[in-house]
Order: structure tokens, then C-alpha cells, then sequence
């Protein structure tokens, strides 16, 4: 199945994930003109058709190997989206960017390799990235979609 311009986001469930997870959705679609909203899932409710017509997904969870992850981790076992590109994040954890870049590497896909950990050094104790962070991190995410779907840069 050919991915539309469709935009994927899961989630541990978590409310400072899901907050992050709206900001980068509001942000990504308007990057790629995706014609829809993004869709938010949390990875307990996943199912393996949300990701098929995605043309770019997002992973977000506060700490490694949430439970609520189980499933997707099966998944992404057993499917090929190579080279689909993909942004890790995570609302306080270095350590679940490194589980995050471990589930996605079984179905190729394109995980950019700076993954986006709140907070980091400039961003505000609230742990929402300053918009020029954010926004900076989605457009690299992003990038390879806008150079093939319209042949440019953002």
C-alpha cells in the first residue's frame, strides 16, 4: 500500500507525551500540507493498519519500554516501512529515545537521529520546547518528505 499524507503519532498515553505529541502534530502538519489532522494513538489502543497509510510517524514515551508499547513493539517486528522517515521524542528521557531507536530499527524505518528529549539545556522547566527548538527538530524530521512529495526543502 502506497502511504498517504497521512501523519502517525503514538504514544505511551502519558499527559506530558500526548502534550508534546499535539505540539509537533499541529507543527508537522502544516509542514507537509497533510490535508488532515495528524492522528494521535496511544500505543495501547495501536493497530497495525494505523501505520500502513502513514507517511510520516512519530514515537513518543516518558521512559523506556512503557508496557502499553507492547504490541507496537510485535508489530514493527514483523513490517518493512523502509526508509519512511520517523521522529523519536520523549517528555524527560534520554534512555526511552535509545528504546525508542531500538523498536523502529527491525522495520527500517528513517529515524532521524537527533531524537527530542524535554527538558534539554534552553528548554523551559515546563517541558515544553521553546517553538524555534521544536519547530527546528520537526522540519529536519520532515525534511525528506517535502523533498519528495514537492521536490524542495521546507
Amino acid at each position: 500500500m502506497k502511504p498517504g499524507k497521512r501523519i502517525l503519532i503514538v504514544t505511551d498515553g502519558a499527559k506530558p507525551t500526548i502534550a508534546l505529541a499535539k505540539r509537533i502534530a499541529a507543527k508537522a502538519a502544516r509542514m507537509i500540507h497533510a490535508g488532515r489532522a495528524p492522528t494521535i494513538v496511544s500505543a495501547g489502543d495501536f493497530t497495525a493498519t494505523d501505520i500502513l497509510p502513514a507517511v510520516l510517524c512519530f514515537f513518543g514515551c516518558e521512559q523506556p519500554h512503557p508496557p502499553s508499547f507492547a504490541h507496537l513493539e510485535e508489530v514493527l517486528r514483523h513490517i518493512n516501512l523502509a526508509g519512511r522517515p520517523c521522529g523519536l521524542f520523549s517528555p524527560g528521557s534520554a534512555d526511552a529515545i535509545g528504546y525508542l531507536s531500538g523498536i523502529v530499527r527491525d522495520a527500517e524505518l528513517a529515524a532521524y537521529d537527533r531524537g527530542l528529549v524535554v527538558p534539554v539545556p534552553g528548554i523551559p522547566a515546563s517541558g515544553i520546547p521553546e517553538k524555534e527548538e521544536l519547530i527546528d527538530w520537526i522540519e529536519a524530521v520532515v525534511e525528506p518528505i517535502t523533498e519528495e512529495m514537492y521536490g524542495r526543502k521546507i
